[in-house]
């Protein structure tokens, strides 16, 4: 996607991906600037093939500054305070100080939340522990906007204890019939009125809407139709605080998340967000984990060089492959073998080192061929989204680790980090 700007106009011109078939996949939208408190003209959107056909032209009439506009009716228990605000100066933190709500929140990621006026107070026993079934029940008899079809409509309930224990903070609850209408907050760890306390009041209640509009936990993308890449290190309303982890050795768990969190939903989420498909998104359309994200190409994704923790060398001193090539000019660096005797030529034997493999995109990884001998094993359970290559070696087909690393004749193996030289200097290091 590109964009350009000029006094006059913003174009914005990108691929389109479609719930018909159709070759017009360029869209271009074409947006007049006008002055403030002046009425927004209309935008045109042209669509167009890739070689420059021109297709259908639209005029679009200005609607809205939010993506979506959902109704959002809240019911209290009876004796539990629900959250309204909270100010993000009051803890250290993240991003820009500012007074949030639940609306607030979702509205600086362009969703607009409206609210029904259709509040309740449900009285219930005292100790009252919720279950999933009665919290469903409760949603149909007390939501006033509740139908059994696809809306954007959905219920908040802010209750005291859930059956599951003082542990469970929130749930999305609905997971029968068309899911995803209804969610549930628990006060009863969290209600001292503290800024501790107040702060995750905010977190648990835009991270259970946020399940309602198909979005999974940030460490569970993998699980989603289709599946993504995990994001654990993610400073996300998604992520769970404790399971933070940016990896490379940097401050991971909650002190680490809450210090760095901007209160946002990462830039996939917020893509998800704002341009999933109607079904993907909507209360009561597919079902949680069913188009849970855009199946973004790989622009979207962080490249393996960068993120992905797979690290991979070679410097020769001339253009000829040196790693596993058979010869009595080749010979191991002293410093590999303890001994100091030269051993005899080596066979390479391959390891990928991929301690974030959750990050790894698809790329065809070259080694060796030459006399090599892959040795796989894996550590890790998620999947990338294409299969490594090892050329004619076989194929990686699960992420997790596999390292690089060097087998003589003689039965020693290396690291990945000794190095196979030629007698002159050249040396490839895995």
């Amino acid at each position: 996607m590109t964009v350009r700007t000029s006094r006059s106009h913003v174009t914005v011109v990108g691929t389109a991906r479609t719930t018909w078939s159709t070759t017009f996949t360029v869209a271009t939208v074409t947006i007049p600037r006008a002055r403030i408190g002046r009425p927004a003209p209309a935008a045109t959107l042209q669509w167009s093939t890739p070689s420059g056909a021109k297709g259908a032209r639209y005029h679009c009439m200005w609607e809205s500054t939010a993506f979506r506009t959902v109704e959002l009716e809240e019911d209290c228990e009876a004796g539990v305070a629900p959250f309204r605000t909270y100010d993000t100066r009051s803890l250290p933190s993240g991003g820009t100080g500012r007074t949030l709500s639940v609306a607030g929140a979702y509205s600086e990621a362009g969703v607009q939340m409206l609210d029904t006026g259709g509040g309740n107070t449900i009285t219930t026993p005292s100790g009252y522990l919720w279950t999933n079934a009665s919290l469903h029940h409760a949603m149909q008899a007390h939501f006033s906007r509740w139908q059994e079809q696809p809306q954007y409509k959905v219920w908040l309930l802010h209750a005291r204890a859930h059956e599951f224990g003082v542990g469970l903070r929130g749930i999305m609850f609905d997971q029968q019939g068309l899911q995803r209408q209804g969610c549930a907050s628990f006060y009863q760890a969290i209600s001292s009125g503290s800024a501790q306390n107040q702060r995750e009041q905010l977190y648990v209640n835009v991270h259970e809407l946020g399940h309602c509009f198909n979005l999974f936990h940030s460490f569970h993308k993998s699980y989603m139709n289709p599946p993504l890449p995990n994001r654990p290190g993610a400073l996300s309303w998604m992520n769970y605080p404790q399971n933070y982890n940016p990896g490379g050795g940097a401050p991971s768990g909650a002190s680490a998340f809450w210090a760095a969190f901007g209160f946002e939903f990462d830039a996939l989420e917020l893509a998800h967000l704002r341009h999933g498909f109607r079904n993907d998104l909507i209360m009561g359309g597919n079902p949680f984990g069913t188009g849970a994200a855009l199946d973004v190409g790989e622009e979207f994704l962080d490249r393996v060089s960068d993120t992905s923790g797979l690290r991979l060398s070679i410097e020769p001193a001339d253009p000829r492959p040196l790693l596993g090539m058979h010869g009595p000019q080749h010979h191991a660096d002293r410093r590999a073998h303890p001994t100091g005797a030269p051993p005899r030529p080596t066979a390479p034997e391959v390891r990928l080192r991929a301690p974030r493999c959750e990050q790894a995109t698809r790329r065809h990884h070259r080694v060796p061929t030459a006399g090599a001998a892959l040795r796989r094993s894996r550590t890790g359970q998620q999947r990338p989204r294409r299969p490594w290559h090892v050329p004619d070696q076989g194929v990686v087909r699960r992420a997790g680790r596999h390292d690089v690393g060097v087998r003589h004749d003689d039965g020693a193996r290396r690291r990945a980090e000794d190095v196979v030289r030629r007698p002159g200097g050249g040396a490839a290091a895995a």
